[in-house]
């Protein structure tokens, strides 16, 4: 019961962010989207107290969430005085439901572990104690450090470790996928006669979120306390907050896609290339005239490159994956997006918009073709990897489902920034494929493989692109190109 009290407070924590918002967003959106949100503020509560000195730690974390909150209560305090009845009732059930989902997920062990659980488990407790990130540095410069901070809220609570984070995740993933997919479909202009209600977009949504979260692969990563589900529903988030706002034309969305894109972005230490890229095709793609598209590439830059500027310092013997090298290149990919989205924005080199989706995927499959070859024993090990990955029984039919369904979205009516879902995830395979060439074993094929964990990241969002672009009736809006 002491685990499901935290979890109500981060959602609490969290809706008083998103429910704000909920006059433009929705009030579905507000109560679903409120845990991803909540753990967020958490890890960005906890990342900003280790810079202060350990004596002075539980005083900064303290005072950090106590900002957070305020600030987030006195918003919300605001809204709630304008909300009428109804509206509070679906909010109180939302609410009540959540909480139950807590407390059966907290009283029922469901969690998966492995060797890399218990590294995120003992260093997220380690940093709540001693709050000294460079006695972690083996740690730290080897695996991403949302989960461990994550984990850290183990200590406050008494118990070993948070089981039941990974579950509720994955439900509020699910309950975001519907709730976005099926507003979507709605602003698309795709409702069927009002009189009948919008019963079949709704339907062909959850049919989605239904073959999304299904796979035994996807059921078993909902319970893996590990970074992959959670950086699934992130970048799930982060997509289709920066699709609504396109074509909802609403600035509401922005702040909390590039908010999504950060918590994607440190579930690993590899995946601010991926936000980078996801992020500079959305600002590229995207017909919207907003001071987010300015200042959100530079505000996510500000979170990354200082935090991997620490890191770079941590490098160590113990060091397997972000050697400093590593970490400049990093850093310079991040640092190098506020640049780029500024410059196809403006008048500077606008005329290179429509080519910058094409240049994130071609560049990193030129950067393939050259790794095949200059290290072809690597690239042959991570190939070989990657397909048993594709038809390992744990995903089913899962794979063979996505090309087909990609082959269908070919003739279907585009939608708007369709492209950051088609070529954002073509990139992201690339990267995978990059990653793989990386490591000097590759990929090794096996269930719980880095590789195989990794794909968990393109389900999602591949499922809300197909659910959101097929099906849909030909008359209606006629969305642009972009």
């Amino acid at each position: 019961m002491t685990e499901a009290v935290l979890h109500a407070l981060l959602f609490g924590l969290g809706l008083t962010y998103t429910l704000p918002a909920s006059r433009e967003t929705g009030l579905p959106f507000a109560v679903a989207a409120a845990y991803p949100v909540g753990l967020l503020l958490w890890v960005v509560a906890m990342l900003a107290s280790l810079v202060a000195p350990v004596s002075l730690f539980p005083a900064a974390l303290t005072v950090g969430l106590a900002l957070l909150a305020g600030v987030g209560l006195a918003r919300t305090l605001s809204t709630l005085r304008q909300t009428r009845g109804g509206a509070l009732g679906r909010l109180a059930a939302g609410c009540a439901g959540f909480l139950l989902a807590a407390i059966l997920f907290s009283e029922l062990n469901l969690a998966v572990l492995t060797v890399d659980s218990f590294t995120y488990i003992g260093a997220g407790r380690s940093l709540a104690t001693f709050a000294d990130p460079s006695a972690l540095a083996g740690v730290l410069t080897n695996v991403g450090v949302f989960q461990v901070l994550v984990q850290s809220a183990s200590i406050p609570i008494g118990v070993p470790y948070l089981h039941a984070a990974s579950p509720l995740l994955a439900v509020s993933g699910i309950a975001c996928f519907v709730v976005l997919g099926r507003r979507g479909r709605l602003a698309l202009g795709d409702a069927p006669d009002p009189g009948r209600g919008p019963w079949r977009e709704t339907a062909i949504v959850v049919l989605a979120a239904v073959a999304m979260a299904s796979p035994y692969f996807m059921v078993a990563q909902a319970l893996y306390v590990h970074t992959n589900y959670a950086a699934a529903i992130y970048l799930l988030l982060a997509c289709a907050t920066f699709w609504l706002a396109e074509v909802e034309d609403r600035d509401a969305w922005l702040p909390f896609a590039f908010a999504f894109l950060v918590a994607f972005s440190l579930q690993r230490l590899e995946l601010p290339v991926y936000g980078a890229l996801f992020a500079a095709i959305a600002c590229a793609e995207t017909s919207r005239q907003s001071r987010w598209l300015r200042w959100g590439p530079w505000l996510f830059a500000l979170v990354i490159v200082p935090w991997y500027a620490y890191l770079s310092t941590l490098s160590s013997e113990e060091t397997r994956l972000l050697a400093w090298d590593r970490a400049l290149f990093v850093m310079t990919g991040v640092a190098a997006l506020p640049v780029v989205a500024h410059l196809v924005r403006s008048g500077v080199a606008r005329h290179l918009r429509p080519w910058l989706a094409p240049c994130a995927v071609g560049l990193p499959l030129a950067a393939v073709v050259a790794s095949v070859a200059f290290v072809p024993e690597r690239m042959e090990k991570t190939f070989s990897g990657l397909v048993s990955h594709f038809i390992h029984p744990a995903w089913g039919v899962t794979w063979l489902a996505i090309l087909l369904l990609g082959i269908a979205t070919l003739r279907a009516r585009p939608i708007p920034l369709g492209r950051l879902f088609s070529h954002g995830g073509a990139a992201s395979l690339c990267l995978i494929a990059l990653t793989g060439a990386a490591r000097a074993g590759g990929y090794h094929g096996g269930l719980t493989d880095s590789g195989n964990r990794m794909l968990t990241h393109l389900v999602p969002v591949a499922f809300f692109f197909f659910a959101v672009s097929l099906g849909r009736a030909r008359a209606g809006h006629e969305p642009s190109s972009r």
